[in-house]
């Protein structure tokens, strides 16, 4: 009997998440304009991709354009695989973002946290707790590279079925290490609620001992963490992650295109109950259940002196959201009542 492999234990076998991505990219008398139907079904052993659509090309105005059907299927490791792989950079804008912050999103009616990658006027948005994106645009971001051409791209989710879990809070948070000597390192941290701390961990290699440092985060709620790439490979994971006593493995390969660099996490356990992944110049480790995590870092000249942990936003919660915005109402109103008081006072002196 063949033993069922199950490659992320958090997402829900048979889920389905449906897209709708559309570009348009004008330049040298030439246009491209594409439009796919995509879905997402996971399965035991990752993503069961299929892609649909249509790419029309206009050579030059006076010429019949030209349509090309375009049909794929295959299987990914991640959600975001197919935007690294698009040779033609296309696809590409999810590695152009170099900022994020803290935001909400509805999805199916529910309002979640979720990230907000951006560069400008572009942004992905992704689930804060399981990482998937929801939507996002990109404006002129090929003319970035010095190439001649207009360009657009959006993509929007359009449904995910059966709805996972979800959690409607979650604040931001900043770990600071600073290692010896005189080096300071950020990671990232989302979660509504977590202890977070570092510490040294000792790691024999080539017959050398080294201290390498551990983040430490223990929630029994979703953890997302968020490094910089920028920062890679001083502090970048071995692929050695800890979750609840148990060890979990991963390569890191990385990749260089015009648009950035990406690096792409290959399991190498039988189930996981993380995904890593690549978004900008950010690397994430997403843990939508939370739980006992350490994350081993590889500075191996670097010893670990001192940490702090720094929390950037307020909770975000739903309600509080709506609060704010009730409150803002009944002040203006007030400033109008008063107003007008003063007008009719006025009037009648």
């Amino acid at each position: 009997m063949v033993e069922k492999i199950v490659l992320y234990v958090f997402l829900i076998q048979g889920l389905v998440l449906s897209y709708t991505i559309s570009s348009y990219i004008s330049g040298g008398g030439q246009i491209f304009i594409s439009n796919y139907n995509m879905t997402m079904q996971w399965q035991d052993q990752g993503i069961a991709l299929n892609i649909t659509g249509k790419s029309t090309y206009y050579p030059t105005p006076l010429v019949k354009p030209q349509v090309t059907p375009y049909n794929e299927q295959g299987e990914e490791p991640t959600y975001y695989f197919f935007l690294y792989r698009d040779e033609t950079g296309g696809l590409q804008f999810i590695l152009f973002f170099t900022n994020f912050t803290l935001t909400s999103a509805t999805v199916n009616g529910t309002s979640i946290p979720a990230i907000k990658f951006y560069n400008g006027n572009s942004y992905l948005i992704i689930s804060a707790q399981y990482g998937f994106p929801i939507k996002g645009v990109a404006y002129n971001y090929i003319s970035s590279l010095s190439l001649q051409a207009n360009d657009n791209i959006s993509i929007i989710m359009t449904g995910i079925n059966p709805l996972p879990p979800l959690e409607k809070s979650g604040s931001l948070y900043k770990l600071t290490l600073k290692l010896s000597p005189n080096v300071t390192e950020s990671v990232y941290v989302v979660t509504p609620q977590a202890n977070i701390s570092a510490k040294s961990v000792t790691h024999e290699l080539e017959n050398k001992t080294y201290s390498l440092a551990a983040i430490n985060l223990e929630s029994k709620d979703y953890i997302t963490v968020i490094m910089p790439i920028d920062e890679f490979p001083l502090v970048e994971p071995t692929g050695t992650v800890i979750v609840n006593g148990s060890n979990y493995f991963f390569k890191m390969n990385e990749s260089t295109t015009p648009f950035g660099t990406y690096y792409q996490s290959i399991p190498g356990n039988t189930s996981n109950p993380y995904m890593g992944f690549t978004i900008g110049k950010y690397f994430l480790l997403v843990f939508p259940s939370g739980g006992n995590i350490s994350i081993i870092l590889q500075n191996l000249e670097n010893p670990l002196v001192s940490y702090q942990v720094t929390d950037l936003s307020s909770p975000y919660y739903p309600f509080t959201e709506f609060l704010q915005q009730y409150w803002i109402v009944l002040a203006v109103v007030i400033v109008l009542a008063v107003v007008v008081t003063v007008i009719l006072k006025h009037r009648r002196g």
